[in-house]
């Protein structure tokens, strides 16, 4: 299967000519979307950043351009090496709801990435704040039971390791219908994230010409 970008308009399949960096290309389509929409400065936030090695962090581009940047990461250990290598960045352990106060009103990026409750964090994000993108963790879709069906998996099931070694979290198909309800057009997909935009930015990222 086509692991990369993958647009829901063709007016949006431009941004797969942009792909590159971790994971799948989704770092240099998220610099690319910030030109089309004509906004590179903003806090940009992070809620599973991993450990910036191993496991790099999606925004390392957007804090070496000098944006303020909120880190947010369960394991202690991989935060500690955040706290190394991004010593300008905000660091926090596990986000819980009540971190969503130290959200920016208007974010330029928000980045979801926990392996499980990724669709319960979307929605609690999106209605405590207006974040220009979003970028959330999707259920892999070479698990050869991923079909694009909207059926929100319970959340005591989000998580749970399945014997071949995936994740149960809730598909793209329900991402988009948690996005749309807080005004948010997808703009497509990759293997495990889906990207979306605000609808007021839509109609920019779907006229913008790379230079």
């Amino acid at each position: 299967m086509n692991q990369g970008f993958v647009a829901d308009r063709p007016e949006f399949d431009w941004l797969r000519k942009e792909a590159g960096g971790w994971q799948f290309g989704e770092q240099c389509i998220l610099l690319a979307i910030t030109a089309a929409i004509g906004v590179i400065d903003g806090q940009c936030v992070e809620i599973g950043a991993g450990n910036g090695d191993t496991l790099p962090l999606t925004i390392d581009p957007f804090y070496k351009s000098g944006n303020e940047c909120l880190l947010f990461e369960v394991d202690p250990k991989s935060l500690g090496m955040l706290m190394v290598r991004y010593p300008q960045a905000t660091h926090r352990g596990e986000f819980v709801p009540n971190n969503a106060k130290e959200f920016a009103p208007f974010p330029l990026l928000v980045v979801i990435d926990v392996d499980s409750i990724d669709s319960m964090i979307l929605d609690e994000v999106l209605a405590r704040c207006t974040p220009h993108i979003v970028m959330v963790e999707h259920f892999d879709r070479c698990h050869p039971e991923n079909a694009e069906i909207v059926q929100k998996v319970p959340s005591w099931l989000l998580g749970e390791q399945l014997s071949d070694g995936f994740t149960i979290q809730d598909n793209a198909a329900t991402l988009k219908a948690i996005a749309a309800e807080h005004s948010y057009t997808r703009l497509g997909t990759t293997r495990v994230n889906s990207i979306f935009v605000h609808d007021s930015l839509v109609e920019k990222v779907a006229n913008y010409v790379p230079g």
